[in-house]
């Protein structure tokens, strides 16, 4: 064999060796992901009215652009903008699990891993439940409850001898039609209730009712009293420069606004005074509120807060 065919057989050996060689060589140089500190690195969900907690890694400039969780039942995870490197954990039932958060969208392309621990408390959960399912509504005037929370949970009202009872629907809504208007502190209870947690709320009718007074510039002695939650038979009634003004509603107003206007004997001043009363037609008060009318704004209103 002549010396040419010798080195060509003998390169061909060595390419062949080398080749063979090449997902070795290559494994050894990707090296393992470097730990990414995270801030935090734990945490714990105790407090029902907070169901969401802010990380990001605690050297600054790192892009995140993937994020998973080890139980998405536990716990959910979204990155913001990979740029601003940060992203929110959702606490979603009782439990623990980690959450990965990588600097590449190729889990195997990383170069730095961050993982922080969470935990589900019972408590937390016990207080969610209870401040995401409620009866909202139930003041003086209004015969329309809604209730509000997860699909499936049961709901009972209470009042008078009087029960009403239901299943929020798949969109976590019910609506309770009461029979009638009950009179101001009325008490009640109701019960929130699924196959995990309940609570049970005791209350009385109360009052939503509250005012803000108006005046044109142009004429002082134009006055309107605007009245949130107004009822038919309701009295606003003020004094002022000596003289007592009142006036009977006719008309209802329910969780909306209305307006009573008077004609002023005396003109309005901006350094002025007046406390409004709204009472019902049994008499009970439902609004006194004190005003200090110290500027008008853009629309003729005196300030009102």
């Amino acid at each position: 064999m002549s010396n040419v065919r010798k080195n060509i057989v003998t390169i061909g050996l060595l390419l062949v060796f080398v080749l063979a060689c090449m997902p070795f060589v290559m494994k050894a140089v990707h090296a393992e992901p470097a730990v990414m500190e995270m801030d935090p690195s734990e945490v714990t969900f105790t407090d029902g009215y907070v169901t969401d907690e802010y990380f990001k890694p605690v050297d600054s400039g790192i892009e995140l652009w993937l994020a998973e969780s080890s139980d998405p039942k536990v716990a959910t995870v979204e990155l913001y903008s990979p740029e601003l490197g940060a992203g929110l954990i959702h606490a979603q039932d009782v439990g623990t699990c980690e959450i990965k958060v990588y600097d590449s969208s190729d889990k195997a392309a990383a170069t730095k891993v961050g993982t922080i621990k969470v935990t589900v408390t019972e408590s937390f959960m016990k207080e969610r439940f209870k401040a995401e399912n409620f009866i909202m509504n139930h003041s003086y005037g209004n015969k329309k409850l809604n209730v509000h929370g997860w699909p499936g949970v049961s709901y009972k009202f209470k009042i008078e001898g009087k029960t009403y009872k239901g299943t929020l629907d798949s969109s976590g809504n019910a609506t309770i039609k009461l029979k009638k208007i009950y009179k101001l502190n009325t008490k009640f209870s109701y019960t929130m209730k699924n196959d995990k947690y309940s609570y049970k709320v005791k209350d009385k009718i109360g009052s939503v009712t509250w005012v803000k007074v108006t005046a044109l510039e142009k004429n002082k002695k134009n006055l309107t009293i605007k009245v949130y939650d107004l009822h038919k038979g309701d009295t606003v009634k003020f004094k002022w420069k000596g003289k007592t003004y009142t006036k009977k509603v006719n008309k209802n107003y329910i969780l909306k606004w209305g307006k009573v206007k008077f004609k002023l004997k005396s003109k309005m001043t901006k350094s002025g005074k007046l406390t409004v009363t709204v009472t019902n037609k049994d008499k009970k008060v439902l609004c006194k509120d004190k005003k200090k009318l110290t500027n008008y704004d853009s629309e003729g209103d005196y300030a009102d807060d």
